[in-house]
């Protein structure tokens, strides 16, 4: 049994007001006062809305782009038999596949879910399903935000393997990639077409109860993002009003002015504003300058970066690119490196690598791995002077450890303890650039 295309945009149109209810929360005194409306804030966030805040507010596209940089920058090496890498490592190659999951990813941010297309060479049209049964190639891939595939019908079998997952798409192509929007004309058919699931990947973060939707990055600190412009934006405007309030001219009621001389003299004082002349005839006029005031920003900025520093796991110096100090800078690096690992075991490789790997052997774009594993690079990265610094303390290490084992008798440490207080082991593999592995042993 499948959901019909009108039951589903019902369910759909039921979660977006579920979505909604947030702005019920924000209701205070009994329901007599709605934060959201008094402090100017949206109750729905669509789509367009979180992208139009890319597209124009500043730190809004670092936001965007700060984590799917940090996954997809230094991806990792597949460990596995030498027939699946070779094929592993021309499809990244041919495909810009790392790329490709950089856009992905960054959808995430704006959608409660993101796809990635794979065209294959299999003749079919895309509704129908692929054929695993034989050897398919990638031919393209291409990634769709959730504004331009939606899900048309899912499977309702209790007893299918795919129950509550979906069946077919609906892909509109250049509706969900606000860049086209600008009137930039692609080759791509505007016509909306339909993709059976078999053909693509489907991932969501950030989910609860369903897997199929998650929770947009965007969307959680989209109020901080209307604080900061109203904080930025109002302050520079304050400043433009403020900054220089302008001079009162203070005319000698004894003095006789003629229309003609004040006429002469207005001019003159609105020459001097804008500075197209440095001097004003002021004979019988008291000219006061009234003064100006510079408003600071800085305090409410900063608690408006911290709060959305808080929201995203994104520190404050590693979000803005300031330095602070080296012991504050090392432990925001620290901080950042441990959520690029958290991200990359709860998300990375369960949501994104081992269902994209699962579907192409299942394509047979890929071969059977006798194993597969992935390394991944270290997160935390040194500056050249720490890695310096850091190779010097281990040479000292590496020196006293020797130093201590000269002696057997009166050692007071074993051999396998030195090589663990130096950071090896019995056996420690060590990988070159291709992945291959070299076990160095006693």
């Amino acid at each position: 049994m499948k959901m019909n295309v009108n039951s589903f945009r019902a369910l759909t149109a039921l979660m977006d007001r579920v979505r909604a209810f947030g702005s019920v929360f924000a209701e205070t005194f009994a329901g007599k006062r709605n934060m959201y409306e008094v402090l100017g804030y949206r109750a729905t966030v669509t789509y367009d809305d979180l992208a139009a805040k890319v597209l124009r507010q500043d730190i809004a596209s670092r936001l965007l782009e700060a984590d799917p940089k940090a996954m997809w920058h230094s991806p990792p090496v597949l460990k596995a038999d030498d027939a699946f890498k070779d094929a592993w490592n021309d499809l990244v190659s041919r495909h810009k596949l790392w790329a490709t999951l950089y856009r992905l990813d960054k959808l995430l941010g704006l959608g409660r879910y993101s796809i990635l297309l794979m065209g294959l060479n299999d003749g079919k049209n895309l509704a129908q399903p692929a054929d695993p049964r034989r050897k398919n190639e990638i031919i393209y891939l291409q990634v769709y935000s959730e504004q331009a595939a939606t899900i048309d019908s899912l499977d309702l079998n209790q007893t299918s393997p795919r129950f509550g997952l979906p069946e077919v798409y609906v892909i509109k192509p250049n509706s969900g990639i606000h860049g086209l929007s600008s009137g930039i004309t692609s080759a791509v058919p505007a016509a909306p077409m339909k993709v059976h699931h078999s053909r693509l990947l489907h991932i969501a973060e950030n989910t609860l109860e369903d897997p199929l939707v998650g929770s947009p990055r965007m969307e959680r600190i989209y109020n901080l993002l209307d604080d900061l412009l109203k904080t930025v934006g109002g302050t520079a405007e304050a400043h433009w009003l403020v900054a220089n309030r302008g001079m009162q001219a203070n005319i000698d009621p004894d003095l006789d002015l003629s229309p003609e001389d004040a006429a002469e003299l207005s001019d003159e004082i609105e020459e001097y504003q804008h500075q197209q002349r440095r001097f004003i005839r002021t004979r019988g006029v008291e000219i006061s300058n009234l003064g100006s005031d510079t408003p600071d920003p800085s305090g409410m900025f900063n608690v408006i970066m911290s709060l959305i520093s808080g929201t995203s796991g994104i520190p404050q110096r590693i979000l803005l690119g300031a330095e602070a100090g080296q012991l504050a800078s090392e432990q925001d690096r620290a901080n950042w490196a441990a959520r690029v690992i958290e991200r990359r075991s709860l998300f990375a490789e369960p949501s994104v690598l081992n269902p994209l790997i699962a579907r192409l052997i299942q394509l047979q774009v890929l071969p059977i791995p006798g194993e597969l594993s992935y390394l991944w690079p270290d997160a935390f990265l040194m500056s050249p002077l720490e890695e310096a610094q850091a190779s010097a303390q281990k040479a000292r290490t590496l020196a006293n450890v020797a130093k201590a084992l000269s002696d057997p008798t009166s050692s007071p440490i074993t051999r396998d303890e030195g090589r663990v207080i130096i950071g090896l082991t019995k056996t420690t593999p060590i990988f070159d650039d291709t992945g291959d592995t070299q076990i160095v042993t006693d």
